[in-house]
């Protein structure tokens, strides 16, 4: 018998075995999805950078106006209506209402603002609901609060997998510091928000790995991100914890140089750590202002 502090070891043949079923998921589900083996994002240059999503911890960073939540809800609403895997979406910043209103902009290509400020007559969103609802059925929301943990949202897409028979899906928390500074005020021990920043995005990356999830995890950027230079990782808030917990980091920015026309926004997509291929690629997107629909740009 291996001495006792060995136990836990795994020789290597155990480990290839492991690998090679790694090997046969990613292969057929890159097959039912066009090469892509993790969650499709809907951004081609994306999703051949990274495969998808992947099971993992992805950090998504912005600056205010960026256009986080837009980007945010086209990946869920392309991974759930068009590929119909299970999306858990737990927002800290809206209400599932307000964030419905928008996935009904994005996929009838209307205004937003003009349905959440009563410019829009309900009998025509009435009519969006019966057009898009059933498409978007693997798509679920969850209201973020100090009570809500890692666990939570792992257990809500264990039964969303189930259900809908998929063997991969998503979980986006929008966004991470209010969940920790929620955290932090309610802990029982003093708790500093970095400390609360760092074991949250750990919990999520720990379940990312026990389960076949990817999980897309937004932030916000320190104010250096915000400025004309391009975004790097020590942007992030609480930088070192999230560097070392992510599996890919993307940073989102304005492109304020570059010109799109009208009620459109030019913005970059930095990516800036990637574990399944090429780093330090720039992205370029445009977000259309009353839609909220984010494009890639020439696409």
């Amino acid at each position: 018998d291996p001495p006792d502090d060995l136990r836990g070891a795994l020789p290597f043949p155990a480990i290839a075995g492991k690998a090679l079923e790694l090997v046969q998921r990613v292969h057929a589900r890159a097959k039912l999805r066009g090469g892509i083996p993790g969650v499709p994002t809907g951004i081609k240059s994306l999703d051949d950078a990274l495969g998808g999503l992947q099971r993992g911890l992805h950090l998504l960073g912005a600056s205010p106006g960026a256009g986080k939540t837009a980007l945010a809800l086209n990946i869920a609403r392309h991974a759930a209506a068009v590929h119909q895997l299970p999306v858990v979406y737990a927002s800290f910043d809206e209400v599932p209402e307000r964030l419905a209103l928008k996935v009904l902009a994005q996929a009838g290509k209307v205004s937003a603002s003009d349905m959440g400020s009563g410019r829009t007559d309900p009998a025509k969103v009435a009519a969006l609901i019966d057009q898009h609802a059933a498409a978007h059925r693997t798509l679920s929301f969850v209201v973020g609060g100090a009570k809500l943990t890692a666990p939570d949202l792992m257990d809500q897409l264990q039964d969303r997998m189930k259900a809908h028979a998929q063997d991969i899906g998503l979980i986006v928390v929008d966004y991470l510091q209010p969940w920790a500074s929620a955290i932090a005020s309610t802990a029982e021990r003093p708790m500093e928000i970095r400390a609360a920043v760092g074991g949250t995005a750990l919990a999520l990356r720990d379940i990312a790995n026990q389960m076949e999830a990817a999980v897309l995890l937004v932030s916000a950027l320190n104010r250096t991100g915000q400025e004309k230079e391009r975004p790097s990782m020590t942007s992030f808030r609480e930088s070192s914890d999230l560097e070392y917990g992510a599996d890919s980091i993307m940073a989102l920015a304005a492109d304020p140089e570059v010109t799109v026309g009208s009620n459109k926004r030019a913005v970059g997509l930095h990516i800036l750590k990637n574990r399944f291929g090429p780093n330090d690629k720039h992205i370029g997107l445009v977000l259309d202002g009353p839609t909220q629909v984010m494009a890639e740009r020439g696409a």
